[in-house]
């Protein structure tokens, strides 16, 4: 797992915000949604800093397990479609 899906993951997994991860870590909003985006990535220092602070784990922990998370739309509600995929016919 990438290091972006694995930041979005714990966050979630540990039912943190943005804002929260950022207020226990020292870390901007905007450099960890780029990361979570998998625009940047988190030097060193960071990382250790959101994974230790923030989700109050070990690193070693953080790479070895992988929590299991469902999506879900801004509601909080399991994400569902509406609509049939394009292509696929319903039977």
């Amino acid at each position: 797992m990438k290091l972006a899906k694995r930041v979005w993951a714990w966050r979630t997994h540990r039912g943190l915000t943005l804002q929260q991860v950022c207020d226990r870590s020292g870390v901007s909003v905007t450099l960890l949604t780029k990361v979570e985006c998998g625009i940047r990535d988190l030097p060193t220092r960071l990382l250790v800093a959101v994974v230790e602070r923030a989700f109050r784990m070990d690193m070693s922990a953080f790479w070895s397990e992988v929590p299991r998370v469902k999506r879900v739309n801004m509601r909080g509600r399991p994400r569902t479609t509406s609509r049939p995929l394009a292509g696929v016919r319903a039977a």
